[in-house]
């Protein structure tokens, strides 16, 4: 066919003025540069898009480099020292290797009992510093009040100080108006001592009593819970107490700490910027009530309760831009079974929180885990990730008159085995689900539930069942509530609000906005691929029928010319070829029928062209390129008049 087409037609004749290889780059660079110009357009809404607001998790502010290990050193001989004060007598006042210790009387020690024994020097009238170590044995009570008073502990490179109770108690307090100050001091840099890694001062109680009253505590502790600064921690044998009442802190290792303490106190406490939470309540604590705690910027939670704590109660908590929740709670079994401790293998129970307001946290504004009868009252939780998050196998979950708001996240998840919770008569909004229910059980009642795109209320998991009461749900979505993976809804009332229908595909197209473009570049060329295909399959039959025509036609030329050489002079001619039947028009945009061409012979490529159009239904374009021909010729070819010689000397079938 290709050495016929040669013959018949050159390649200006044809229109082949294009190399082959030069029309096939053509093609690569075109598809290439679709498939960058999608990429531009998918990466240029990408960077455009807002970015995640949440803000990341912050780790402890340090202002040089630090050397973890050694900060764990100092920490061990800190606890050698106090070990080693704790065996001797309790009835002296005495040096043990540079620490005073105070034994056992009646009558409390006082700032002027430490100076007149050199632990502590007068640098003004309203200034006091700590130059050495004072450890308060059991019995012995040491009492600061020293209104307007500043006292600076020394705390420098090369030595720190502490304020210890080991069995005693500490009292540091001021008047309203006039506060105490309590800092840790770097003598040698002349200014608050804000390096850890060296050590720094702090105040601890070990199974005794704090007392702190109208105290600023700045730029104390390091390392350890027992050595965050502002410290009380007790054990299983012992009471440790404490109470905490208008304490301000700021630039400390911790606010504070408390460790296996019972029935604590703490009233009007103010933390800013400490390098870790808040507060702490760990190691079995019990009976804690915290009112009016205010913690602002921790590069950690707000407030941690977790390790065993129970009967926890938080009233007026304040919780600001925490680098990590605002308010986390763990009170999952210390045990699974058995223990050489004899820890029970139940849930810890007993968090109620009253009036909290928790903003602009980074990983969420509360979790809770595995903590049984937890209440939240008259709170307003809020933030770009969930609101409040309560997970693990708990019971007695109640929420009653509160906000749980979450930009991008949900407001309420319940997830991993909670029973009997209960929503009431509060506000949650999510981005694109606002209650999130997960192999967990959940009643709602009253609430006024509102979600941007997605589902007011999603229950998940063979485990789950919600019982829907009086709610409002507002938003817009495929539904109000989704129930799957065998979840069970209960609605003793259909809910109300303004709900706007919009089908799943509609949705999934406008979360993924950005990649439909790069979606329509990969379906449009697919789409292309199978028409390509299509016409190259009609093509190659054309061809076929086309090769086949030539091959037929030079047999007869061939069977003629032998008849005309062996016939004799004078004989008859042979008859001209039957004149075939008119061709059949082709029903216009049917599909092409090869058939009529099949087993036929064409004088030239006209014909050929001619019947392709007219009778097979072929279009011109498709003969042309069959043909190689330019597609203006095969035109002007079907508008030529029928001749009727050039008819008699067609094919014939």
């Amino acid at each position: 066919m290709t050495g016929q087409d040669t013959v018949l037609f050159t390649d200006d004749e044809r229109g082949d003025t294009v190399p082959r290889w030069v029309r096939h780059v053509i093609r690569f660079v075109a598809l290439a540069l679709l498939l960058s110009l999608a990429a531009a357009i998918a990466l240029a809404r990408q960077q455009m898009a807002p970015a995640d607001r949440a803000p990341v998790a912050s780790t402890p502010r340090v202002d040089a480099p630090v050397d973890l290990g050694h900060e764990a050193d100092l920490l061990g001989r800190e606890d050698a020292r106090l070990r080693a004060i704790s065996i001797g007598r309790t009835d002296l006042v005495h040096w043990v290797d540079g620490t005073l210790v105070l034994g056992t009387r009646r009558a409390p020690y006082g700032v002027q009992d430490l100076v007149d024994r050199g632990a502590m020097v007068r640098t003004s009238p309203t200034g006091l510093m700590l130059v050495r170590p004072v450890v308060a044995r059991r019995g012995a009570h040491l009492v600061l009040h020293a209104p307007g008073t500043t006292l600076r502990m020394v705390s420098g490179h090369d030595r720190f100080t502490s304020l210890v109770a080991w069995g005693g108690s500490i009292a540091l307090s001021g008047e309203p108006g006039a506060p105490l100050t309590v800092e840790g001091w770097d003598a040698r840099g002349r200014a608050a001592d804000d390096e850890t890694a060296d050590g720094r001062a702090y105040v601890l109680v070990k199974d005794g009593t704090l007392r702190v009253d109208r105290v600023r505590v700045d730029h104390l502790g390091f390392w350890s819970g027992r050595t965050a600064g502002l410290a009380l921690t007790g054990t299983a044998e012992t009471v440790a107490s404490g109470r905490l009442t208008h304490v301000r802190a700021g630039d400390v290792h911790m606010g504070f700490y408390a460790s296996g303490s019972h029935h604590l106190v703490v009233r009007d406490l103010d933390v800013v910027r400490p390098e870790r939470h808040g507060v702490e309540i760990t190691n079995r604590s019990a009976s804690a009530v915290l009112r009016g705690v205010t913690v602002t910027r921790p590069g950690e939670d707000g407030v941690s309760v977790s390790n065993g704590t129970s009967d926890v109660t938080l009233v007026g908590l304040t919780v600001r831009r925490s680098g990590e929740y605002g308010l986390r709670v763990d009170g999952s079994p210390l045990a699974d079974g058995p223990n050489s401790a004899g820890y029970a293998i139940g849930n810890y129970g007993g968090l109620r929180v009253i009036r909290a307001r928790l903003a602009g946290n980074a990983w969420g504004a509360a979790l809770v885990r595995s903590m049984d009868r937890v209440s939240l009252q008259g709170s307003t939780l809020t933030g770009a990730r969930s609101a409040l998050v309560v997970e693990g196998a708990s019971r007695g979950l109640d929420v009653r008159d509160s906000t749980l708001d979450s930009r991008e996240r949900s407001g309420l998840v319940l997830t991993g085995g909670v029973r009997g919770a209960r929503l009431t008569g509060s506000t949650v909004t999510g981005a694109s689900v606002a209650v999130d229910v997960t192999d967990s059980t959940l009643a709602l009642d009253d609430n006024a539930i509102t979600v941007g795109t997605g589902h007011g209320v999603q229950a998940s998991g063979r485990h789950t069942e919600v019982v829907l009461g009086a709610n409002t749900i507002d938003g817009r979505g495929s539904g109000a509530v989704d129930v799957r993976d065998g979840a069970t809804i209960t609605a003793d009332e259909q809910p109300g609000g303004s709900w706007t229908y919009r089908p799943t595909a509609f949705l999934w197209a406008e979360a993924h906005s950005a990649a439909l473009p790069m979606l329509g570049v990969l379906v449009l060329p697919l789409l292309g691929l199978a028409f390509v295909l299509r016409r190259r399959r009609q093509q190659g039959e054309l061809r076929r029928l086309f090769e086949q025509a030539l091959v037929s036609q030079g047999r007869v030329a061939i069977a003629s010319y032998d008849a005309a050489a062996g016939s004799a002079p004078g004989a008859e001619p042979a008859p001209a070829p039957a004149a075939r039947p008119a061709p059949l028009p082709a029903q216009p945009g049917g599909e092409p029928r090869p058939g009529v061409l099949a087993g036929r012979h064409f004088a030239d490529a006209r014909a050929f062209a001619v019947a392709a159009a007219t009778e097979a239904g072929y279009s011109p374009a498709q003969v042309a390129r069959a043909l190689r021909l330019p597609t203006s010729r095969v035109s002007e070819w079907l508008e030529e008049p029928a001749d009727v010689d050039r008819e008699l000397a067609d094919a014939v079938t």
